[in-house]
């Protein structure tokens, strides 16, 4: 309750602040509102640029007439033909749905079906672009870029993420209300618009998954309540504002996991069946759509149990309407539509493929048109109703109506969102991002107090890996780099230490090139970032950036002049500042050559304090891309050894940053301490260095299992999660081997203990709540949040069912030798039996809470592998069917 209370103080505090410092008249004469744009010439506001000087500076067009000018004040209530149209507030929004329809011809209906909509001039619809992949941050440069999906769950901050969302949320409106005011709408532009393609919150199954980064756990708990606190966020608060801010989106509907293992995402059908699928991946989503009402779905590429997932009228009209009765709108992955006929082969050509998308529940084609410039055709053959055509237009109109669209513009609080640094890349965003990076820090080891380092004590510090000192790297994927900048491992360490940042040390000329035509480069964001590059590769000389991509050379053969191109030498090999030294050591992770090894060992020597940073980037984890191996990158664990042997006595710390969990072999042993920043955002940087050095106490945990090795691991692509054929089972709910780090693991620079442990009910009814207490005391010298974990094991259950599952969590501060008592809640969902049935789209009508005993435990992991947790029995006392609680 004080989260919820918490998140709407903030949310109607700043919509007042935007409210009180912008004033009908401020915009009347300067600037235009909601989804009117300035005429450049005359200062006009119009809904589209062919209206353009119809009206004096600051005056309003009437959407309708197209001849009547208003000042903002009466926009747009004093024009003529308003009432009982879709521009009438007053009616109900199927009412305005329907004149839309009865307004607008099935060749226009149809148009809107995709990603870029043209503008419906004669019904005062403007143009809008709904592509917008807005997965933490903003894709735009000028915006906040919080940490990836895999450090966000490892936070398992419920609080963090509503905060999150609300920030992006925030960013996306105003930027998108000073994106149309200047007359840009986003045509083929990602990242103008206030339809966000996320969260992206499908299940890790495998940690091999290319976009393990982008999503939250492997768990459906941690998931669900993360996920529904991001949509909440960044959907703001409807019923304050009865607007939405931004609109969020359910991705990827559905059993979508793998890119590339065992074979393309766009040929793979998912398997699964009814206890997979209701135990599993349909937990996320149902929170999402039902819970959270997010206001969007988009279908995944694969198909599901032989049907292409965009085309499968089970899971979009069979769930999502007739089930969940969810009154959203369904888009398709970028030209899933399409794939239905040309990848799947589910249909022998677009028209078929158009039909059979529309047909089951799919309303807008994302990436390209081929489907739906095929629906008219398809309508000629009577192969689709225009009455089916029209309930898509209607679904996505609907949503544009929520979120304000067609209001009259100082009805919509969220149109006084401005696009100035108060808003968009503001100090309180950064500093959120800061601090979603901290809690993210996930400390594994910890040998003997290698950390927290004392800053005082440090006379040399040797920082090894060239991950240390990269940027982009720290974003992950589904990112634009910031131009307020981002912090780098090294820039993080230098501020703490309250060094000078290091400059590349490289010549950059103009007209000289190093680029050759179809070489392979790695993605850099400038020519500053290609020299670092070059400077990390102990075997590059000179470097040419061009088109984000930066080639290295060993030697200035060959080069020429050429145009558009920035290239140049490097003038040293490391950066050396005071106690801090740098060594690569690989030049990149993929660390095939060992070359930088001696420069490594050499700066290690005398160090009295040693960072390795070590893990993946984009051209070993991505979208499209899977890992075949979870072992770190070639000789990344030789690297440490190298350096540990160098200096045997000195603390080690290895800090890692990837998406997917690493097996990490030998390093285990050779770090004193490990540190996992995942892809920790902008301000990755000073998070590490944060932890590093005692200004944040860690208390990330674990949202995926964290394997020995790729053989614990079953063939990828079974989607079935249980032990079984050859399959050790997968996830921390099913795996039956030893983990490297079980799920829900993470360690703090205090000590917690726990005690009072009280269940409310010890004999609930099958479809009670059953509410748990506990007490919590920080018994260390040290302030610092505890991550309280319920967990439950159902030993007399009727069939299979999970080793141990998560019932619910709670991330809390405690301050050093004080308690805290901590509520939390199992729910029936979290411990109900799912049958197999014939059909696994209908299985949740079988799914069942069985009498019996409920093992419930208590502490800060998973039971098996956290000593001091406590523990206690409920007994259900009558089995019932969950859709009847």
């Amino acid at each position: 309750m004080r989260l919820q209370v918490s998140y709407t103080v903030l949310m109607l505090r700043q919509v007042l602040v935007v409210f009180s410092a912008l004033t009908a008249s401020a915009f009347a004469s300067s600037s235009c509102l909601g989804e009117y744009q300035q005429c450049p010439s005359s200062g006009d506001c119009v809904l589209d640029p062919s209206l353009c000087g119809r009206c004096k500076q600051g005056q309003y067009l009437c959407p309708l007439d197209q001849k009547t000018c208003v000042d903002l004040a009466d926009a747009y209530k004093t024009c003529p033909d308003i009432k009982g149209t879709h521009f009438d507030w007053t009616m109900s929004i199927d009412d305005r749905l329907a004149h839309l329809v009865k307004t607008t011809n099935i060749t226009e209906q149809i148009a809107q079906l995709t990603n870029d909509a043209p503008a419906i001039v004669h019904a005062g619809i403007p143009a809008y672009n709904w592509l917008n992949d807005d997965e933490h941050g903003v894709r735009q440069s000028h915006a906040t870029s919080f940490p990836n999906g895999c450090a966000l769950g490892a936070t398992w901050s419920k609080r963090t993420l509503r905060e999150v969302g609300y920030a992006i949320g925030m960013e996306a409106r105003g930027l998108h209300n000073g994106f149309v005011h200047a007359g840009n709408r986003g045509h083929r532009v990602n990242g103008i618009g206030i339809t966000m393609y996320s969260p992206n919150m499908n299940m890790v199954r495998d940690p091999r998954w290319g976009r393990a980064q982008e999503v939250y756990s492997e768990d459906p708990n941690v998931a669900a309540q993360l996920t529904y606190n991001f949509v909440v966020g960044a959907q703001g608060n409807f019923s304050s504002t009865g607007y939405l801010l931004a609109a969020a989106c359910c991705k990827h509907y559905a059993a979508y996991d793998l890119e590339s293992e065992p074979r393309s995402r766009f040929t793979f059908d998912a398997q699964v069946d009814s206890r997979n699928m209701w135990e599993t991946y349909m937990v996320n989503f149902r929170h999402c759509v039902v819970e959270a009402q997010a206001a969007h779905v988009m279908c995944s590429y694969n198909a599901v149990n032989g049907v292409p997932a965009c085309g499968n009228p089970d899971l979009l009209n069979g769930i999502l309407r007739d089930q969940w009765k969810w009154p959203g709108f369904v888009v398709t992955d970028y030209d899933a539509w399409a794939q239905i006929a040309l990848t799947h082969r589910y249909c022998p050509d677009l028209k078929c493929a158009a039909a059979v998308g529309l047909k089951a529940g799919t309303d807008q084609e994302g990436g390209g048109t081929g489907a739906i410039n095929q629906l008219a055709s398809a309508l000629a053959d009577n192969n689709v109703t225009a009455e089916q055509i029209q309930t898509a237009f209607r679904r996505l109109f609907r949503v544009r109506i929520l979120l304000g669209m067609l209001d009259p513009p100082m009805m919509v609080a969220w149109n006084m969102v401005g696009n100035d640094s108060s808003n968009i890349e503001s100090p309180e965003h950064i500093a959120l991002a800061r601090r979603a990076g901290q809690e993210a820090m996930t400390l594994y080891k910890n040998h003997n107090k290698a950390l927290p380092f004392s800053i005082s004590s440090i006379k040399k510090m040797a920082l090894i890996g060239s991950s240390a000192t990269q940027t982009s790297l720290l974003l992950g994927n589904y990112a634009v780099p910031p131009d307020a900048g981002i912090v780098s491992i090294m820039q993080g360490i230098e501020n703490a230490f309250g060094l000078p940042p290091t400059k590349p040390n490289c010549t950059v000329e103009q007209d000289i090139d190093y680029f050759v035509q179809g070489e392979g480069g790695t993605s850099s964001p400038n020519a500053s970032d290609c020299c670092v590059q070059c400077m990390n590769d102990a075997t590059c000389q000179y470097y040419t950036w061009y088109q984000n991509s930066c080639y290295l050379k060993t030697s200035d053969a060959g080069r020429k002049t050429s145009e558009g191109r920035i290239s140049g030498k490097c003038l040293s090999k490391g950066p050396s500042v005071g106690k801090l030294v740098f060594a690569a050591g690989c030049s990149n992770v993929r660390c095939t050559d060992t070359s930088g090894f001696d420069q490594a060992t050499d700066a290690a020597k005398d160090a009295d304090a040693i960072v390795i940073v070590l893990g993946l980037d984009q051209s070993q984890e991505s979208e499209g891309h899977d890992r075949s191996v979870v072992e770190l990158p070639g000789n990344q664990a030789e690297l440490v050894a190298a350096v540990r042997k160098a200096n045997p006595n000195a603390p080690l710390v290895v800090v890692l940053v990837h998406g997917g969990t690493l097996a990490l072999g030998s390093v285990l042993d050779d770090a004193d301490a490990i540190v996992d920043a995942w892809y920790p955002g902008m301000q990755g940087g000073n998070a590490v260095a944060d932890v590093l050095f005692g200004k944040y106490n860690p208390a990330g945990r674990a949202a995926v299992t964290s394997y020995l090795s790729t053989s614990d691991l079953p063939t990828p692509g079974m989607m079935d999660l249980y032990a079984g054929n050859g399959s050790k089972g997968l996830t921390y709910r099913f795996f039956a081997g030893k983990p490297q780090y079980p799920f829900g693991y993470g360690m703090s620079y205090t000590t917690f203990s726990y005690s009072n442990l009280q269940l409310n009910d010890s004999k609930p009814k099958a479809c009670d709540v059953v509410g748990v207490t506990v007490t919590v005391h920080n018994e260390g010298d040290m302030d610092g949040d505890e991550v309280v974990q319920v967990y439950v094991k159902q030993p007399k259950a009727s069939g299979p069912v999970p080793n141990v599952r998560l019932a619910d969590f709670a991330r809390v501060f405690v301050p050093k030798g004080q308690s805290t008592n901590v509520s939390l809640a199992i729910t029936p969902e979290f411990h109900a039996y799912v049958p197999l049935t014939k059909n696994p789209y209908t299985g949740s009508a079988e799914v069942s809470v069985e009498a019996g005993p409920l093992n419930v435990y208590v502490g800060g992991g998973q039971p098996d592998y956290f000593e001091g947790h406590l523990s206690a029995v409920a007994n259900v006392q009558n089995t019932q069917l969950l859709v009847s609680c």
